[in-house]
């Protein structure tokens, strides 16, 4: 089982790195 402080860290790079795709995908498509 995951420690909470590992699965905190985990989404919060998963979901940082989801916006900074969207960010990049952007900038290509402008």
């Amino acid at each position: 089982m995951w420690n909470t402080e590992i699965a905190l860290v985990i989404m919060y790079c998963v979901t940082k790195g989801q916006r900074m795709s969207s960010t990049l995908n952007s900038d290509v498509e402008n």
